[in-house]
């Protein structure tokens, strides 16, 4: 109820603007409680509760994602980086048990249907993920993301198996893939798979984000860029790329800025990836 009575009051003020900063208040306020309960009860999903801890785990991922596209506050890494953990807790809710069982037997089965496509294993170290020019001609974006490839060179590399570096190319590769199951999709209003990418980074990158690393970031920007058309138009994820967009711009020092120089342009001038110039 917490987490209902939260993302309701955040609705609410997003079209009362007169009473937003009211609103915003009683929303953090039962976030707050929402989170708490959450953590506290965590350890006891099972098999005959996963559906509800679900659904509560949505809630809670909708608030995040309605704060970062309009923050109350100055909005941070650790702000855009918490919201992508709470997304990757919904798909360790989701593998709690196998995802046929959730289709066929669970009341959730049509809301998940749709999704399904979109929580695919992530690539690992020891199994990449296919490179996107093995499977289509390259288009400006994977030109930019091998820019990327190449930036991401000079990260330092560890006897780990993923680190730093091992990261970023396996982020790299997924982004490639979103990029390539949004455009399978006609519709993209209808399109779940923009948000697959924040569910199979690797924690190291996810840390990254959080820590503000100038690669991490350009890359998110890049994200952002791929991302704008498939918002939300009243409410939820809109504006949530713009908000990204100025995160990157306040956070990256100048020597690195002259890389979000491409995203930026797309978002502002509402070009898609696609039909930018490289």
């Amino acid at each position: 109820m917490h987490g209902l009575l939260a993302v309701s009051a955040l609705h609410y003020a997003d079209f009362h603007p007169a009473e937003r900063a009211e609103y915003h208040v009683i929303s953090t306020h039962y976030s707050t409680l929402a989170l708490e309960k959450f953590r506290a009860l965590i350890n006891d999903l099972s098999e005959d509760n996963c559906e509800t801890y679900f659904l509560f785990a949505s809630l809670i991922y909708t608030l995040s994602l309605c704060n970062v596209a309009r923050p109350a506050a100055v909005l941070t890494t650790h702000d855009v980086s918490q919201s992508f953990q709470l997304l990757k807790g919904l798909r360790l809710i989701i593998d709690y048990k196998p995802l046929e069982q959730w289709l066929t037997n669970a009341p959730l089965g049509n809301m998940l249907r749709c999704a399904s496509e979109s929580l695919s294993p992530a690539p690992t170290a020891l199994s990449p993920a296919p490179r996107a020019s093995s499977l289509e001609p390259a288009n400006p974006f994977h030109a930019r993301l091998d820019k990327l490839q190449h930036l991401a060179r000079q990260l330092p590399r560890s006897l780990e198996l993923i680190n730093p570096q091992s990261a970023t190319f396996l982020s790299l590769e997924c982004l490639r893939n979103t990029h390539l199951d949004c455009r399978r999709v006609a519709d993209i209003h209808a399109a779940p798979h923009i948000w697959s990418w924040p569910i199979i980074i690797p924690s190291v990158f996810l840390d990254m984000i959080d820590s503000g690393h100038p690669i991490a970031i350009i890359i998110l920007a890049h994200f952002a860029a791929l991302s704008w058309p498939y918002e939300h138009k009243e409410w939820a994820s809109h504006g949530w790329s713009k908000s990204i967009m100025g995160l990157a711009e306040r956070t990256l020092d100048e020597e690195w800025s002259e890389w979000i120089v491409w995203p930026k342009r797309s978002l502002e001038e509402r070009v898609p990836v696609d039909a930018m110039e490289e």
